[in-house]
């Protein structure tokens, strides 16, 4: 399996890409601040494991312009935000999972494995916040996220 590895931080990136490697995969790096498409375009991966938040350009706008030139690409946010909103930002956008940073390494080998299978891979931590989310209805979704009625006290 080919892995094109995108985080703005050399160590993890480089402890990364010495575990995918010891597990037989080929993997290449890039940053926030390369031109990720062209990146792939070149490297063919099977898979990429993108971070979300990095300086240059942030992972939701690289993880969109890769969907829009590769499709059929599966691509890992793997970040270290477990915020709901950044979750479902990435699943709309089209990821093919989100995957936290202190995940550990079985899991993060099977979850690419998964994806390189189709199957929507989500860190464990977050299971809940998406059962949650796919329980409320509409209207209820729609009342958690507005902001509070500053008159709501008055009479």
């Amino acid at each position: 399996m080919r892995v094109l590895l995108v985080d703005d931080h050399q160590l993890f990136r480089a402890a990364l890409q010495q575990l995918l490697n010891a597990q037989g995969l080929t993997t290449e790096t890039g940053t926030g601040r390369d031109d990720i498409p062209a990146l792939a375009a070149a490297f063919q991966p099977d898979l990429v494991l993108l971070d979300l938040k990095m300086p240059g350009q942030d992972g939701l706008s690289v993880l969109e312009q890769l969907h829009r030139r590769f499709p059929e690409l599966p691509v890992i946010m793997l970040t270290g935000s477990e915020e709901e909103r950044d979750l479902f930002d990435c699943l709309r956008a089209g990821a093919q999972g989100y995957l936290l940073k202190d995940n550990d390494p079985e899991y993060l080998l099977s979850a690419l494995q998964q994806a390189t299978n189709g199957k929507i891979t989500v860190a464990p931590q977050l299971t809940d916040t998406l059962a949650r989310a796919l329980g409320q209805q509409p209207h209820e979704r729609a009342a958690a996220e507005a902001p509070p009625d500053p008159f709501a006290a008055l009479t």
